[in-house]
């Protein structure tokens, strides 16, 4: 069966605290996703056998090794279907290159990766009727958020465990940029 991990790059405390207050003036009526869990998901793996967590431990040490820390804020928002997220501003073409060179060698591996082009967001809501009135003007104002910036430092390695309430994240390695 394997293991689900998930590279990522997590906002700051400020930010987090930032975006869940900007969050709860706004009506998603959706599956909130906890401000703990929000994360910018760089590269997704699916049935990892455990055998080969070490190579992909080497693979985001490696990558976080090739791109200098950045800046980043949480701006915007929007919804694939009835996922809500919040995009990412600031210093985005190092957090774009930093997603390239660890899918570049995660695939390079062997391993199977989303051949979707990289389109960094936050989810912060699922189950989301975006098409409601409320829920629309409340996505509307979400999408004008621009939130504190924070220095990205590090990238952590995610075990994901899918259970009742929601996924488990289990942090299992981090790797600091270069």
């Amino acid at each position: 069966m394997g293991v689900r991990l998930f590279a990522a790059v997590y906002p700051s405390e400020a930010a987090r605290t930032d975006l869940a207050a900007t969050l709860s003036r706004r009506s998603l009526a959706g599956r909130s996703v906890r401000p703990a869990q929000w994360h910018l998901t760089l590269a997704f793996l699916d049935g990892v056998p455990d055998g080969r967590l070490p190579e992909v431990r080497a693979a985001v040490t490696q990558a976080a090794a090739e791109v200098p820390a950045f800046t980043l804020r949480l701006v915007g928002a929007g919804a694939f279907g009835s996922v809500v997220w919040v995009g990412a501003g600031g210093d985005t073409e190092p957090l774009g290159r930093l997603a390239e060179e660890l899918r570049g060698r995660l695939a390079g591996a062997g391993f199977a990766i989303d051949p979707r082009p990289f389109r960094a967001h936050l989810t912060v809501a699922r189950g989301v009727h975006t098409r409601r009135p409320e829920v629309a003007a409340g996505l509307a104002a979400l999408a004008n958020h621009d939130g504190p910036p924070w220095t990205v430092r590090q990238v952590v390695l995610v075990r994901s465990t899918l259970g009742p309430g929601g996924a488990r994240h289990e942090p299992v390695a981090t790797a600091e940029l270069a």
